[in-house]
């Protein structure tokens, strides 16, 4: 690779949206260094030949004040948030990414790292400015026909993340629970399938009688968005009760166990609701089932030795978890196993082991290593 030199590709117009979103969304996670070379980058890109010409790497630090090590912590901060993507080729090659709309900024892992640098109120603010305003209609009887009606169920499609949890559940019958809220609370057209499964998950994880669910639900109305996941998890999360964890463990456990619960046998302390929250994004945003989750956090925990790491680590590992078509516990078990041996210098094979015990074994191997 020629690193001192690059050229900029496939940079499209920026709309105005776009710099409105950058300028109050992305602004807080990037910084201004950050905007502005994306910025410069962006404009060096010939329409026509939707390639830039090829300049000297010394181009960037001259033109926007900074040396090598900061331009490279300016450079990974923007392919972290998804607006730049570089190649090795020839020349260095950048990729300015549009920015996403504030629909899906708001949906996306974006929004816990932008909790992490603005106060409640100033994002619920911008909520209400940059998301599109739905309007109010008469009410009255709805009598469109159904797309299922019109064209036949769909199968295979708009799959839920996998919010089944057995033989653990939710000591709330959601379905009974869901019948005694006013329809003024929650709409029929509401109590979907999702929101019953989402209620029942939050129940769960963060040890909610009746009482307290029909508090999130009450707490959350007072919100633009009282149905998103993300509100109706920051409501639960502030009414947490702490349950006793499990008190046995192993492979098998982790097909059975809820995410939540291999959080606190593997800490075997209190678990805040910040850290269970995690768990909430992982079960929503990584795509990956439950039990495969479980395993997730165990490996993820026994690495670091114990300590919790922010959503963006378990959303790196998972990430290469799905590229590597990881679909069920026994998958994710084997695949770590393969990823020490590789990385182990020792000659002899790893010793198997049918309980949560490998996880030890890892952590010999990597200190041995």
């Amino acid at each position: 690779m020629r690193s001192d030199s690059f050229v900029v590709a496939q940079s499209s117009a920026l709309s105005t949206q776009d710099i409105s979103t950058l300028s109050h969304l992305y602004l807080p996670l990037i910084k201004p260094d950050g905007l502005a070379l994306y910025l410069f980058l962006s404009r060096l890109v010939d329409e026509p030949a939707h390639q830039s010409m090829v300049y000297p790497i010394s181009f960037i630090y001259d033109s926007l004040s900074v040396n090598p090590e900061r331009f490279l912590d300016v450079r990974k901060r923007l392919e972290g948030a998804q607006l730049l993507k570089t190649y090795d080729t020839d020349h260095v090659t950048f990729v300015p990414l549009s920015p996403l709309k504030p629909e899906g900024f708001f949906n996306s892992p974006l929004l816990s790292h932008l909790k992490t640098h603005l106060p409640k109120e100033r994002i619920a603010d911008m909520k209400r400015r940059l998301l599109p305003k739905r309007e109010s209609l008469p009410k009255k009887s709805d009598i469109s026909a159904s797309f299922e009606s019109t064209f036949g169920a769909l199968k295979g499609t708009f799959k839920e993340p996998d919010m089944t949890f057995s033989p653990t559940s939710s000591s709330v019958d959601i379905n009974d629970f869901l019948s005694r809220i006013p329809t003024t609370w929650v709409p029929e057209s509401q109590r979907t399938e999702a929101l019953k499964s989402t209620l029942a998950h939050l129940s769960y994880v963060y040890n909610l009688d009746e009482s307290r669910l029909k508090t999130v639900i009450e707490q959350s109305l007072k919100h633009p968005h009282p149905f998103e996941f993300d509100q109706l998890s920051d409501q639960a999360s502030m009414l947490y009760v702490e349950k006793a964890a499990p008190q046995a463990l192993d492979v098998d456990a982790f097909k059975k166990m809820h995410p939540a619960d291999v959080l606190k046998m593997m800490t075997g302390s209190h678990v805040p609701a910040s850290e269970l929250k995690i768990v909430d994004q992982i079960i929503r945003q990584s795509g990956l089932k439950l039990e495969v989750i479980s395993v997730l956090i165990a490996y993820v925990l026994t690495e670091l030795n114990g300590q919790m790491p922010v959503y963006k680590y378990f959303e790196k590992v998972s990430g290469q978890w799905h590229r590597n078509g990881i679909t069920t516990a026994e998958m994710a078990v084997a695949h770590i196993k393969t990823t020490k041996q590789k990385k182990s210098t020792a000659k002899t094979k790893p010793k198997e082991a049918a309980t949560i015990d490998w996880f030890k074994d890892y952590l010999k191997e990597k200190d041995a290593s």
